[in-house]
């Protein structure tokens, strides 16, 4: 059985695949954690009402949640991202992380928040940055135990000093994506040369 699901965009928001998607999270989620990032596709989201009501379901159903600003202003036109983001926390993820571009990103926890600065990176293509930056605070919270059933307690106590290191992850997996063409993540080479702030090899 799996120990941890990532599910969102379109396969969360269009029926009839998106029911089929919400029954088998809430048939896992006793055994595995569950990651959820909207990614959002305004064209293909349907009704706004709607896709707001699914999104939440989804939060609600998850234990780390990954929004970009982007995301929650098409969501909730009318609030900040944040306060969209820390709102979302309280449905019940362990921690909601929101990426901001060329701002960085922060993690929100209950009562806390941990910010991380994106690395100066030229631009070569942004496509694959939000899942690249998902794939690297994952791994990262599978290297500390975090994933799977028997990691949930940990994931809800989560301290500030992890957590930052899990955001240190995912700002420097999309920042080796974004600078190079064709949405392609790092492997763990090219990660850990991200990391110690080496050059990263061009494929």
């Amino acid at each position: 059985p799996p120990r941890h699901v990532h599910t969102g965009s379109v396969a969360t928001a269009l029926d009839p695949g998106a029911g089929t998607v919400l029954d088998l999270v809430r048939s896992l989620r006793e055994q595995a954690t569950v990651s959820y990032d909207p990614n959002v596709r305004p064209a293909l989201m349907g009704d706004h009402a709607r896709a707001v009501r699914q999104a939440e379901r989804c939060v609600a159903l998850s234990d780390v949640v990954k929004a970009s600003d982007e995301d929650l202003r098409w969501l909730y036109p009318d609030e900040a991202p944040r306060d969209a983001a820390e709102r979302w926390l309280r449905r019940g993820p362990a921690v909601v992380l929101l990426t901001e571009g060329a701002a960085g990103a922060t993690a929100f926890l209950p009562g806390s928040a941990v910010s991380a600065g994106a690395p100066p990176v030229r631009i070569a293509d942004t496509v694959g940055a939000g899942d690249a930056f998902m794939s690297g605070a994952l791994h990262a919270l599978a290297s500390y135990g975090l994933l799977g059933a028997e990691g949930r307690a940990g994931l809800r106590s989560l301290d500030t000093t992890v957590l930052g290191d899990v955001l240190r992850h995912a700002v420097a997996s999309a920042a080796v994506t974004v600078a190079r063409a064709g949405a392609l993540p790092p492997d763990r080479e090219e990660l850990d040369a991200a990391l110690a702030g080496g050059s990263v090899p061009e494929r």
